[in-house]
């Protein structure tokens, strides 16, 4: 088998919708369908703020067609007239978390290449390229394991600079900076690199994690841990977790989201087929 590395929560109030340095190696999440032990989610002593930052942004975006009435021929999708100042605010919670980066966060990037070793064999999938790419990272940069992340198929997110022909460098700066702008012909050509760089490292832990099942690159599922209900014939309901980088307004934020799946019980076949 052969490699070749290419060149190539948040608090809203009135309806108004970190990295730091290396990656690290957090604990998986893992949950179940009753409370368990653990931090509370909401702390009763943190009082939410709006930040100002998204509301300044977002009252100028809307600023020029406020008041303005479409003629019949304008696109059916309505303006947004306002956020709104009269009435009783209320504050509402989003199952959604801002990510905080340093000023000069850079991520490079770095395409991996997987070839069968003769005409006779085939590029692995699934566990065996995981297992793979982890040889990679394993025998070639066993110093860098806290500053590298993959998402196991193709790609490498470092960052620190390797030495190898990387496929771009992606900066966290200029998506938060196209983000808060407030010009409409304002373009990021590397946003959607960016935001997918920044999911493969979140994500890297968990899937590299040797008691984690992950479902995707967004679902994981902490085998020993996670409550279950058997579903009958043969299958069991975890509950793990969910979650994704999204661009928002001025920010970046980390969705976070239960998520319930299916397995198949463990344990010899004859015994799973009896169901």
């Amino acid at each position: 088998m052969s490699i070749h590395l290419f060149l190539r929560p948040i608090p809203t109030e009135g309806g108004r919708g970190g990295l730091r340095g290396g990656f690290g190696r957090g604990r998986g999440c893992g949950g179940g369908f009753t409370p368990v032990d653990g931090p509370p989610v909401f702390s009763p002593d943190y009082v939410p703020v709006l930040g100002e930052i998204v509301a300044d942004v977002e009252n100028t975006l809307i600023k020029p067609s406020a008041g303005q009435k479409k003629a019949p021929t304008d696109a059916l999708m309505p303006q947004r007239p306002g956020f709104g100042t009269q009435g009783r605010k209320v504050m509402l919670w989003a199952n959604s978390f801002p990510l905080a980066f340093k000023d000069d966060v850079q991520l490079h990037r770095y395409s991996v290449n997987i070839l069968p070793g003769d005409e006779r064999s085939k590029v692995p999938t699934g566990k065996k390229m995981k297992r793979v790419v982890q040889l990679l990272l394993d025998d070639h940069f066993p110093g860098k394991k806290l500053e590298i992340a993959s998402d196991f198929k193709s790609n490498l997110i470092s960052a620190t600079k390797l030495e190898l022909n990387d496929a771009g460098t992606l900066r966290a700066s200029e998506l938060v900076n196209y983000l808060t702008s407030t010009g409409a012909g304002a373009l990021l050509s590397s946003k959607d690199e960016t935001i997918q760089g920044l999911n493969i490292v979140i994500g890297h832990t968990p899937e590299a994690a040797i008691g984690i099942l992950s479902v995707g690159s967004s679902k994981h599922f902490r085998l020993a841990t996670a409550e279950k209900m058997d579903l009958g014939g043969g299958l069991t309901a975890l509950q793990g977790f969910f979650f994704s980088v999204r661009a928002a307004t001025a920010r970046v934020i980390v969705n976070v989201q239960v998520k319930n799946a299916a397995f198949y019980k463990e344990g010899p076949l004859e015994l799973l087929a009896d169901h």
